[in-house]
């Protein structure tokens, strides 16, 4: 790994953008709250982020958006992906982080063998931070990654884009279709 001190909201953003490209016909809102400074290696967040919302695009309701959020303190960020639809059966959500688990074992989808998420909760402890699930009726999905906050420095990366983000590049709502 190769972690920096990140703005984690300025490394969503971006991955938002990216997503946007991959899922045309879903609409991506990317809600910021707090500073949200972290020491990570900002290609596994990405990863960690893609997981989840390729899950909220394939489950979720077609006609909703899904809700990304970052917020933070100085102790805690946190990175959130929210769906509505149905929610996921009570028997995968204990074992939804586990290797081989799909949420949903009936699916004909063809979407993958269930590593997924077990990848987004290996690459949480790698940072040292913890991820975790809420599914219910009426509520949708939503998954929550929580990391260790980091501290503004003279150390912390801030790439061209960042700097378009910083000055107003992205707005808080990123949609297609």
């Amino acid at each position: 790994m190769r972690k920096a001190t990140l703005d984690l909201h300025a490394v969503v953003s971006e991955a938002v953008n990216e997503l946007v490209l991959a899922f045309p016909e879903r609409s991506l809102r990317h809600e910021r709250a707090g500073h949200a400074v972290v020491e990570a290696d900002a290609d596994r967040l990405v990863q960690v982020l893609g997981n989840p919302v390729g899950n909220a695009v394939s489950y979720g309701a077609p006609d909703r958006p899904i809700t990304i959020s970052t917020s933070g303190e100085t102790a805690r960020v946190e990175l959130a992906v929210h769906n509505e639809g149905p929610p996921i059966p009570a028997n995968p959500v204990a074992r939804l982080f586990e290797p081989m688990v799909r949420g949903d074992p009936q699916s004909t989808g063809g979407r993958g063998v269930g590593l997924g998420l077990y990848i987004v909760r290996e690459i949480a402890r790698a940072h040292g931070g913890t991820v975790h699930v809420r599914s219910g009726v009426g509520e949708g999905t939503r998954f929550v990654v929580v990391l260790p906050g980091g501290e503004v420095g003279s150390g912390m990366r801030v790439t061209g884009w960042m700097r378009e983000l910083a000055g107003g590049g992205c707005g808080d709502w990123v949609s297609r279709g």
